[in-house]
C-alpha cells in the first residue's frame, strides 16, 4: 500500500499551483488593450463629443436669438410709448418736404416730425411751437432731435435741441402719411425685417385747445 501524502506537501502543490495561477493571469492583463479597442473607444468618444457640441451649440444659439428677440419686443414697446405720448401732444405731424431738418440733429433721413405748442403768443393769440424730429440712419435703428425730455416725462423748453438714440435695434417707418396729419400711423420693426409694432397716435393738443 501507498504511504499516505502528508498535508503540508498537499498544501505546496496547491499553493505553488494557485501562484502560478495568479501570476499567469497578472501576464495576460499585462498586456493591455489591443489597437483595434483603443480605436473603437476613440471612435465612440468621438461620436459622444460631436453630438455634446452639436447640442450645446443649438442651446446657444437658440438662447441668444431669443434674447435678441426679447430686446427688440422691449425696444419697440419702449418706443410706441414715446411716439404715443410726444404725439399726442403735438398738433401737426409734419413730414420731409415740407420741414428742413436743422443741422445740430446731424446725419439722418427724416420719418416725421412734430409741431408741439407751448405757451401763447400775447400778441398773436397763438403758442409758440417747438418742433420734434425724428431720423433713421443708413444702417437703420431710431434717432430723436428736439428739446430734452426731464425727469418728469415733459419737455425742457428752455433747453437747446439734443440729438439722441432712441434705439439701434429696430427701425421706424411711416405707414400713412399727408401733409399737417393729426394722426401718425406708423411700424416698428427688426433691422431684418421682422415686425414687431403696427401702431396709431392721435395729436390731441389742438382738441384740448
Amino acid at each position: 500500500m501507498f504511504a499516505p501524502i502528508p498535508l503540508s506537501v498537499v498544501f505546496d502543490v496547491k499553493y505553488s499551483v494557485g501562484l502560478r495561477s495568479y501570476f499567469r493571469l497578472l501576464a495576460k492583463s499585462g498586456n493591455g488593450y489591443s489597437l483595434v479597442e483603443l480605436l473603437v473607444v476613440v471612435v465612440v468618444i468621438g461620436i459622444i463629443s460631436l453630438a455634446l457640441t452639436s447640442f450645446l451649440s443649438t442651446q446657444l444659439f437658440e438662447s441668444l436669438r431669443f434674447e435678441k428677440a426679447s430686446r427688440e419686443t422691449d425696444d419697440a414697446s419702449r418706443v410706441q410709448h414715446l411716439l404715443d405720448t410726444e404725439v399726442s401732444e403735438s398738433d401737426d405731424v409734419l413730414y420731409p418736404g415740407s420741414v428742413t431738418v436743422p443741422a445740430v440733429c446731424g446725419a439722418g433721413d427724416l420719418v416725421f416730425a412734430l409741431d408741439i405748442p407751448n405757451q401763447y403768443n400775447v400778441a398773436t393769440g397763438l403758442p409758440n411751437y417747438y418742433r420734434t424730429y425724428y431720423l433713421t440712419g443708413a444702417s437703420g435703428g431710431i434717432t430723436r432731435c428736439g428739446k430734452p425730455v426731464v425727469a418728469t416725462g415733459a419737455l425742457d423748453f428752455a433747453s437747446s435741441d439734443v440729438s439722441s438714440s432712441i434705439s439701434s435695434n429696430i427701425s421706424l417707418e411711416v405707414v400713412a402719411s399727408g401733409s399737417g396729419a393729426e394722426v401718425l400711423e406708423y411700424r416698428l420693426s427688426s433691422l431684418n425685417g421682422r415686425i414687431l409694432v403696427d401702431g396709431r397716435a392721435y395729436g390731441q393738443a389742438e382738441a384740448i385747445r
